[in-house]
């Protein structure tokens, strides 16, 4: 539950490994309108700090994940990672802990692994050192550009810094970034009974 959790997050937000370490639950919010959370990336880190969007599947996913947390006794709190540590049923009570960002890899890396990813070079091949969980960002902008969102707004969502990129300079509000967000979510959405995410908040 755990890894899926956080492969649905790298999917539908584009964030780096390294945002994980900062993830705890005062840095999501629930939307309602659309059954999605805003998340602020790097919350505790100053000028690097960003906001960006998950899908609805993803929602449900950390919500369930959430959910399976108090069921076993945890107390979630602000300070709270939003991805913590595996830990034991018997043994819940162990104060939760941020992975690290190797740990955040390794588990990619696994998963990568069960989907039959396969990067090992080829007789002759040079070897090449790629770091295979950036694929999923790759996947989180491509699908942007395909959605027709706008650059300004992708770019913002991904974490990447444009010159001027400033209230003085780009009048964007939350609202706009969403409304473009939105046009994504099916992209974004793996499994296709998903997709239809305006029929699902309807019901």
């Amino acid at each position: 539950m755990r890894d899926n959790v956080a492969i649905l997050i790298m999917l539908s937000t584009g964030m780096r490994i390294g945002g994980f370490r900062e993830l705890q639950i005062d840095s999501i919010k629930k939307i309602e309108e659309y059954g999605l959370y805003s998340i602020w990336v790097y919350n505790r880190s100053g000028k690097a700090r960003y906001y960006t969007f998950c899908t609805p599947e993803c929602a449900v996913a950390i919500d369930e994940y959430f959910s399976y947390r108090r069921r076993i006794g945890e107390q979630l709190k602000d300070k709270s990672p939003v991805i913590r540590d595996k830990f034991s049923v018997d043994n819940y009570f162990k104060a939760p802990k941020f992975l690290s960002t190797r740990a955040i890899s390794l588990l990619f890396e696994e998963a990568l692994k069960k989907a039959g990813v396969n990067q090992i070079n080829k007789p002759g091949q040079k070897k090449r050192e790629v770091m295979r969980s950036h694929g999923f960002r790759k996947f989180f902008i491509t699908q942007c550009d395909r959605s027709g969102m706008s650059f300004t707004v992708r770019e913002y969502l991904s974490g990447h810094k444009l010159a001027n990129q400033d209230a003085s300079y780009i009048r964007t509000s939350e609202e706009d970034r969403l409304a473009e967000y939105v046009k994504a979510i099916p992209l974004f959405t793996i499994d296709p009974t998903q997709r239809d995410y305006r029929r699902r908040i309807k019901s």
